[in-house]
């Protein structure tokens, strides 16, 4: 067995602090900066998992950006709202089937835009239907 003195066993001690006082300053950063917030358990996250969850999110918001700029387009006005049912089912799964959310605010706030989103876009919808087809061109 080593025999340490006093000074070498404190130097190794406050070593083993900084080390993991610095782990737990990064930490914390990084979690909060995760693609998976909503997920309780970051070992069920893999980079596959991570990259489809980002492109899904990317190809989402284009659709819907396409939306907001062809809002009369009918086909495409569907199709966002389907974006805004897939969101709203996948976060509620999440939640209550699969039980890897817990409900905290990296939860909370897709289910609360998703939410509101689809009932916006319903109200937004009877008024769509309702509008003649002053858009479409007249044929001669």
């Amino acid at each position: 067995m080593m025999d340490y003195d006093s000074y070498s066993l404190e130097k190794i001690l406050a070593q083993q602090c900084q080390n993991e006082a610095s782990k737990s300053r990064v930490a914390p950063l990084t979690r909060s900066f995760a693609p998976f917030q909503h997920v309780q358990e970051t070992s069920l996250v893999n980079g596959l998992q991570a990259r489809t969850y980002g492109i899904w999110t990317l190809l989402s918001s284009v659709v819907r950006c396409l939306c907001a700029i062809d809002i009369h387009n009918k086909t495409l006005y569907y199709i966002t709202l389907w974006t805004f049912f897939l969101a709203l089912g996948h976060f509620l799964s999440e939640l209550f089937v699969f039980g890897t959310a817990a409900p905290t605010i990296g939860i909370m706030a897709p289910l609360t835009v998703a939410s509101i989103s689809i009932l916006g876009m319903l109200v937004g919808l009877q008024h769509l239907e309702a509008e003649p087809g002053s858009r479409q061109k007249k044929r001669n």
